[in-house]
């Protein structure tokens, strides 16, 4: 074992962990390496004396050389050592005998490689990721603990941020981003994937909820192919081909992928609805409900592939005058409420159905109890003014501690009837 590698390489991480290192040290308080049991237990082991010796020898050839002063326990010279303290004026002769490389030379490594990346993109958020990385390594002169600490991992994520920026609101799936930019299909996966969640959470998304996979897809990429799932009679044109969903009496699986490709060119509905889960979906497409009422499952959260759909549904519907109301079903929580306000900003007209108190009371039952944790996040939409259509429903739920989902409604002997009696009073309005 390199005894002197492992004291002279404790001795500079202390230093360049201390106050001497960032030039603010108000007092001359020395970097030690204490030869206590927790730190050199082999010192201690009396029956390997010869491992003592060897540790003496070690220290003696650094004191030699002028890089530690040495400190004995009181009357236990050359027998049992207390201390070696790091001399400062002699920096470089330790960085090199360590065959290291001193931590401010690698954050200027790191300056000059932020600027590089900088000049690369174009997205504001990386940009403004970078700048507060690059400004925050100046001034504590360290490398900032969001980024890797290896060379090669910080290689690996700055390659991520020149990936996203390269897909310009493009979709990808997961394993194929990994090959195209870091050059192994699980790479990002395994190395990548929690860390660029971390930055885009606080930097591409600071003020939403979104969970892991949601953040991924709205940065464009995807776990697997997405898929919309299409009960009604819509036709849409692919490659000169009409497709008709209205013959699927159970409903019909749409590819987001494809869907970019896709023409709508018929619609025949005075209703269209949005669910999200999908148990909920099947059930109201078993119900027999009529033809001219629009199915769509959503499935949680809808990544930007979705919402370009939907989208392109509406504009649709708005250029050829087809009169009808857009709804959304979905749970009587935090994630429905999000979901809900996703939808509407590409649906504005766009209505809840059953996520009210009304059906907050029916189903009372059926209600489960939730956390203060989970509470307190409510009460924060109580402060976001575009959760103001919620505000009764938001301010019933942290009142009594409860949330309802989407799928205790399905016990209902007359949810076809309330759903039918909701669109005609919606019709005649």
């Amino acid at each position: 074992m390199n005894f002197q590698l492992q004291i002279l390489n404790s001795l500079l991480d202390k230093y360049e962990a201390s106050r001497h290192y960032q030039g603010q040290a108000l007092i001359n308080r020395k970097v030690k390496f204490l030869f206590t049991h927790k730190n050199m237990p082999l010192y201690w082991d009396t029956d390997k004396p010869h491992l003592k010796l060897a540790i003496h020898q070690s220290v003696q050839k650094l004191e030699e050389k002028g890089i530690v002063t040495v400190n004995w326990l009181p009357f236990e010279k050359g027998n049992l050592l207390n201390d070696v303290a790091l001399n400062l004026e002699k920096l470089n002769e330790a960085y090199l005998l360590a065959d290291r490389i001193p931590k401010e030379n690698k954050v200027e490594q790191l300056q000059k490689q932020i600027r590089k990346l900088e000049s690369q993109i174009s997205m504001k958020w990386i940009k403004d990721f970078l700048q507060t990385t690059k400004e925050e390594s100046m001034k504590n002169k360290n490398i900032p603990s969001v980024l890797p600490q290896e060379d090669g991992e910080r290689e690996l994520l700055f390659n991520v941020l020149l990936g996203i920026d390269d897909l310009k609101g493009e979709s990808i799936l997961e394993r194929v981003f990994s090959k195209k930019y870091l050059g192994n299909s699980k790479v990002f996966q395994k190395n990548m994937k929690r860390r660029l969640v971390t930055i885009a959470r606080k930097f591409a998304f600071p003020q939403q909820d979104l969970d892991d996979d949601d953040i991924m897809a709205e940065l464009g990429i995807e776990k697997t192919t997405e898929e919309l799932l299409l009960k009604g009679t819509i036709v849409f044109k692919y490659e000169g081909q009409l497709i008709d969903y209205g013959i699927f009496p159970f409903g019909g699986i749409i590819d987001t992928n494809l869907a970019q490709q896709m023409e709508i060119v018929w619609i025949n509905a005075k209703a269209i609805l949005t669910i999200e889960n999908k148990t909920n979906f099947h059930y109201l497409a078993g119900l027999g409900l009529p033809k001219n009422i629009l199915l769509i499952y959503i499935g949680g959260f809808p990544g930007p592939r979705k919402r370009e759909l939907l989208k392109k549904l509406h504009s649709f519907t708005l250029g050829e005058k087809i009169s009808l109301n857009y709804y959304h079903w979905g749970d009587i929580d935090i994630g429905g409420f999000r979901i809900f306000k996703v939808i509407q900003e590409v649906i504005p007209d766009l209505k809840p159905l059953f996520m009210d108190i009304q059906t907050l009371r029916e189903f009372g039952d059926y209600c489960e109890e939730t956390s203060k944790a989970y509470n307190k996040q409510l009460e924060k939409l109580l402060l976001d003014e575009n959760y103001r259509d919620f505000y009764p429903i938001i301010q019933c739920l942290v009142n009594k501690n409860i949330r309802l989902e989407q799928e205790a409604i399905l016990v209902s002997n007359n949810l076809k009837e309330d759903l039918l009696n909701i669109i005609a009073e919606q019709e005649r309005k």
